[in-house]
């Protein structure tokens, strides 16, 4: 991390760490819909490909709008994040569990990027970027749907019995 004085630097170092987790993301997406074997979370999957890059695409026009080029910048902690979702699906005992697995490391991953928009948004508005803050307001709403999207999903499998919260 380079020497941040100011809070301006400290909302390009949080833009350039959502710009890389947004980024990948959207890779562990493909991942992701690979393993899936619910057509429900399939389709969710392919949505949210979709919205990754219109978010991706908000994202390079905050940049534009600083005046600056975004860096791949490595978030470890999404990082770790998505490492650990990825490592529970393969290990899944069955398609059910696996579909489950999938759910959760989408939730995680969301909630975390969640987590930085807010702050991003909160840097935003102390340096007055109102034109930012519309942009990334979007995509932390965004965010927040596919949220409800997941939880409903999890819901309805697990009522419908796909998974036996009895057994493992």
């Amino acid at each position: 991390m380079e020497h941040i004085s100011n809070i301006s630097g400290l909302f390009i170092e949080n833009l350039n760490s959502l710009y890389g987790t947004e980024q990948k993301q959207f890779e562990i997406l493909k991942k992701l819909k690979e393993a899936v074997k619910s057509e429900e979370i399939n389709f969710l999957i392919k949505e949210e490909e979709d919205i990754k890059v219109n978010q991706i695409n908000r994202l390079n026009e905050v940049f534009g709008l600083i005046g600056i080029p975004p860096k791949h910048k490595e978030n470890f902690a999404a990082s770790e994040i998505i490492r650990h979702g990825l490592y529970n699906v393969k290990h899944a005992r069955n398609a059910s569990v696996s579909d489950f697995e999938i759910i959760n490391a989408l939730h995680s991953i969301i909630r975390y990027s969640i987590a930085n928009y807010s702050t991003a948004l909160t840097y935003a508005r102390q340096i007055g970027e109102e034109e930012i803050v519309q942009l990334l307001d979007v995509n932390m709403e965004e965010e927040k749907l596919a949220i409800e999207k997941l939880s409903s999903i999890s819901m309805e499998h697990f009522h419908k019995g796909i998974v036996d919260p009895q057994h493992n």
